[in-house]
């Protein structure tokens, strides 16, 4: 995070150009910053840049296959859109969690030609106890088989599916399902197509065994203390579906490779605790199998590098489109990247830092108008957005960079040659940290003294006579807490709802008090926070 220098007349933003391509990489580097929405990352390399047309083309003829929820969901929705940005305009079933239990579409040409989805409501498909969906998983699977069957075989079509995956289970259900559909593919048109796979399993073991939701379709996780079976029934599960997808990966049949993802970053300081806790089981299987056929990509850390695009636990187009552009780098050939390598977002809404009500006109009057309940994280992914590459801004080129009161999305450092303190005489550029640091230890003394004279008067008693000293302690002890009373330790940023048939269903988030007052990001301006801040901001190079 850093601040945009406005008051002064040249900005130097970060030129990433400066920095080689990234080189291929089994657990690929995500750990940085963002510097004017572009990610400036710890390894000293940099990603290509893949604009609507060149991903277009690198997917021309190929499969993606994307199993999770909520924010998976929220990476099909934004590939479609950069593909076929009219999809903003377009309202479709299965755009929302909790509406479908598979989606599956196909792009032409920009536009979206095919869109068929299997409901969440279908009996044969909910995500119940495990044994209970064991003996479900059949119907559901032909279910699957039969609606994928369906696409229409065009050459050059770019095909989408989303699977809906609570728990690693349905994961593994999508890869047989996969299988299934080619091996029964008569033509081959989809047997020869490339495959990708990309997964992100783990919010909802939080939801059900640490939140005890009631519409958690998993009742067995509720009766489980999430840091003791809980845990333990994510890892072992995990297990077992990571050596599928290990086999399946390197089969032969996945040719554009597997992305394991791990959970991603929230706002909520509970959930994002329990998502670390997680990870590390994810982290530590992965040490070991993740290979360029298979890659572990850390969502977590790639959120955590941009807090401010994340609200309600769930990533703006911006972090969404840095998502896919790491994972481009590995899919596509370099040589269909462009030779543009400074990222622009194009819309009134790709960052978080641009989420007002009044930027998503349409689903305002959606939400708040017989719809779901509005969600901040659902406003600014509703707004069209696009990445676009430019050549790095030339030097004193400020245009567009402070035009938000506050834009921490961005990184501006002055020019080494240019001093913009104000006072810049040599030698003396310790006077004003001084003599403001003298000024706050003045004011500290004062109110010091002046509380010291408060004390020191007589306490009186309503009638105005004095207080005996035995009776003073009643005055000063801090009211006492009922042991009885409950503790609202419950945090979370995010959840997906199911529903029924003739509602669209809104990814549920229900926060408590204390969740909606930390799921606010209030980053203040230099100064506010600390006493000396002012000065020190003021008289730093």
């Amino acid at each position: 995070v850093a601040w945009c220098a406005c008051h002064v007349d040249h900005v130097e933003a970060v030129d990433v150009s400066l920095f080689p391509p990234c080189q291929a990489s089994s657990i690929p580097p995500v750990a940085g910053y963002v510097s004017q929405n572009n990610l400036v990352l710890d390894a000293g390399c940099r990603y290509n840049l893949y604009e609507k047309n060149d991903a277009a083309s690198c997917l021309k003829g190929n499969w993606i296959v994307i199993a999770g929820s909520s924010n998976t969901l929220l990476e099909f929705n934004n590939l479609i859109n950069f593909l076929a940005p009219k999809e903003f305009d377009i309202d479709r079933t299965g755009e929302l969690i909790g509406i479908s239990a598979l989606v599956d579409a196909i792009v032409e040409d920009g536009e979206v030609t095919h869109w068929e989805q299997i409901p969440n409501v279908e009996p044969a498909c909910r995500q119940l106890n495990m044994s209970d969906t064991r003996k479900l998983e059949p119907q559901c699977k032909d279910k699957m088989v039969q609606l994928l069957s369906k696409a229409p075989r065009r050459h050059g079509a770019i095909r989408v599916t989303f699977v809906t995956a609570f728990f690693w289970a349905r994961s593994d259900l999508a890869m047989d399902v996969i299988d299934e559909v080619i091996d029964a593919d008569g033509d081959g048109h989809w047997k020869n197509a490339k495959l990708g796979f990309i997964t992100q399993i783990g919010a909802w073991y939080y939801y059900c065994s640490k939140l005890k939701f009631s519409y958690c379709p998993r009742k067995e996780l509720i009766e489980q203390d999430m840091y003791g079976k809980g845990m333990q029934t994510f890892k072992e599960e995990m297990e077992v579906s990571l050596e599928r997808m290990q086999s399946w990966c390197h089969s032969g049949r996945v040719q554009l490779g597997c992305y394991l993802q791990t959970i991603s970053w929230s706002d909520g300081k509970g959930e994002r605790e329990t998502y670390a806790d997680m990870n590390v089981y994810i982290q530590k299987a992965m040490t070991s199998q993740a290979s360029f056929k298979f890659q572990l990509i850390d969502f977590y850390q790639m959120g955590g590098n941009m807090p401010e695009e994340v609200h309600g636990g769930h990533g703006s187009i911006l972090l969404n489109l840095w998502m896919w552009t790491v994972m481009f780098n590995s899919i596509c050939p370099a040589g269909l990247a462009s030779e543009k390598v400074n990222a622009v977002f194009d819309g009134v809404m790709c960052s978080g830092t641009q989420l007002r009500w009044a930027n998503c006109p349409k689903y305002h009057h959606f939400c708040t108008h017989g719809g779901p309940a509005c969600e901040k994280w659902e406003c600014m992914n509703s707004v069209q957005c696009t990445l676009r590459a430019s050549n790095p801004p030339e030097m004193g080129d400020t245009k567009g960079m402070c035009d938000a009161a506050l834009d921490i999305s961005g990184f501006a450092a002055a020019e080494k040659t240019t001093c913009h303190r104000l006072w810049c005489h040599e030698h003396v550029q310790w006077l004003l940290p001084a003599a403001v640091t003298v000024l706050a230890l003045l004011l500290k003394l004062f109110l010091s003294e002046s509380g010291k004279q408060d004390v020191s008067r007589e306490v009186q008693q309503a009638d105005g006579s004095p207080v005996s000293p035995a009776n003073t302690d009643q005055l000063t002890k801090p009211p006492v807490t009922s042991p009885s009373s409950p503790k609202n330790d419950v945090e979370m940023a995010g959840a997906d709802a199911e529903v029924t048939s003739n509602s669209r269903a809104p990814l549920l988030e229900l926060r408590t008090p204390k969740e909606v007052s930390e799921v606010q990001i209030d980053i203040p301006r230099a100064g506010h926070k600390y006493p000396l801040g002012l000065a020190r901001f003021m008289a730093s190079s």
